[in-house]
């Protein structure tokens, strides 16, 4: 099975979702996203189905119940067996997935923030790390990473949500991606 590419980053919560798409050339290009449609956020397998046979967008997130790269990708599995099952092509459903990110000035910053992340998520005593499926990264690696984690979900694209930063993050990954 081919792998996916990244079709599709969006810069959440601010402002109306951007998205942005490949062109032909390398470059990506920033546009609004298409008004309309039906966007379902399932919270079970059975709620996947359902949004696989009727929704156009389905989003998805890490959780307690998806705490790992392999599992989000499992659901993507599942989600394009849905469409298929529904008499529908995989291409009439966009999957996104809901990332956050920390965006960090180098990579030493990166590391130290990665770190007090997992650190924060041992205190919590939550059943899973979110750290663990955060992107905390410097502007210069932030694309390929989200890359690398689209292909490794099987996601049509991603909304990117800064965990840190306000604004000035907002405006440099809107920057970055664009």
């Amino acid at each position: 099975m081919a792998q996916p590419v990244l079709d599709r980053v969006a810069v959440a919560p601010a402002r109306p979702t951007l998205s942005v798409v490949p062109t032909p050339t390398p470059a990506l290009s920033l546009h609004d996203p298409a008004p309309g449609g039906v966007e379902h956020r399932p919270l079970t397998s059975t709620d996947l189905l359902v949004a696989a046979a009727r929704a156009e967008v389905i989003r998805l997130s890490f959780s307690a119940a998806v705490p790992s790269v392999a599992e989000l990708a499992d659901l993507v599995d599942l989600a394009a067996q849905g469409v298929a099952a529904a008499g529908r092509r995989r291409s009439e459903v966009t999957v996104l997935l809901d990332v956050d990110v920390v965006l960090a000035p180098d990579e030493r910053t990166a590391r130290r923030k990665r770190a007090e992340l997992e650190y924060l998520d041992a205190l919590s005593g939550l059943t899973w790390s979110p750290a663990a499926t955060r992107v905390v990264t410097t502007g210069d690696l932030l694309l390929a990473e989200l890359r690398e984690l689209a292909e490794r979900t099987g996601v049509d694209g991603l909304v990117l949500h800064p965990l840190a930063g306000g604004e000035r993050v907002e405006h440099e990954l809107r920057r970055l991606v664009d």
